[in-house]
């Protein structure tokens, strides 16, 4: 990734450009640190890692294994783009399909080592996994680590969309300038206020917002965000009630005769209240 600032137009995001700018826009993100800022509303939990012959239809498992029989073709009657493919461990094996997404097929390769996520279903014997979430570990190697992953064997950030910015996309992007801008992410809450509200430091509070360990963690890093939004609001507040009581009010010359010649006209005699006023 090209030298960027967290005050860069989101257009110079390498792979972004005017085409995915307009569409970021829709999302109020126009800088990369508003892409940053760009925080999940809710998170998948594909923690649970499991061995193939473990796996059953009640709820979001992960497993790694290779994959097999990759083959794309097009359904008869919808003409709609189906990629399958199976995925094999040492304790059984697993099928998966993907609706309309040309790229998979190319993106993967027969002996390729995936970790997948998702709910799977009952199919015969077997179970099925449906567009799954996926993640390359290596060709050669089985080894994961999940701690690095972004898209599966974790809790998975799940973030506001608009047409052809998906959440994984926004994860993709979102790690590599989580590492880039590591250097930038100068915190400016004083130390006593980050240790008195046991707040996270600006660059770990990011970091776990975006890519958390587990809910815990989500929420404190949301409180550092929170509090700070807060604290913002209070010190503009205050600062336009400083401007406000330096201003003076202009004097205005009474006219005692004009006045009394007014209250002459009314049809009704003044309160105590709108005579101590005047």
């Amino acid at each position: 990734m090209k030298e960027i600032n967290l005050a860069d137009d989101i257009e110079n995001l390498f792979g972004v450009g005017k085409y995915y700018k307009d569409r970021l826009k829709k999302l109020d993100i126009s800088t990369i640190k508003d892409f940053l800022w760009h925080f999940p509303f809710r998170y998948e939990d594909f923690s649970n890692i499991r061995q193939i012959a473990e796996i059953n239809s009640d709820q979001p498992f992960t497993v790694v294994g290779k994959i097999s029989n990759i083959k794309s073709y097009r359904t008869y009657h919808k003409r709609m783009l189906l990629t399958n493919a199976k995925i094999e461990d040492d304790s059984g094996s697993a099928e998966l399909v993907w609706f309309n997404q040309p790229f998979i097929s190319k993106q993967l390769k027969n002996g390729m080592t995936l970790s997948i996520s998702g709910k799977p279903k009952v199919k015969g014997k077997s179970f099925i996994f449906q567009a799954p979430s996926f993640e390359i570990v290596s060709q050669a190697d089985e080894e994961a680590d999940f701690s690095e992953f972004k898209h599966t064997g974790r809790l998975i950030p799940v973030y506001p969309e608009t047409s052809k910015v998906t959440s994984k996309m926004i994860r993709t992007y979102t790690k590599k300038l989580l590492e880039a801008l590591s250097s930038q992410l100068h915190e400016y809450l004083p130390e006593e206020t980050l240790a008195r509200n046991n707040l996270f430091v600006l660059e770990d509070a990011l970091n776990k917002i975006h890519f958390p360990s587990d809910l815990k963690e989500a929420a404190e890093a949301k409180k550092r965000f929170i509090f700070e939004e807060m604290l913002l609001v209070q010190l503009h507040l205050m600062r336009i009630k400083d401007k406000m009581s330096k201003n003076k009010a202009p004097k205005i010359k009474s006219d005692i005769a004009l006045i009394k010649d007014f209250l002459d006209t009314l049809p009704f005699i003044l309160t105590k209240a709108q005579k101590k006023a005047i």
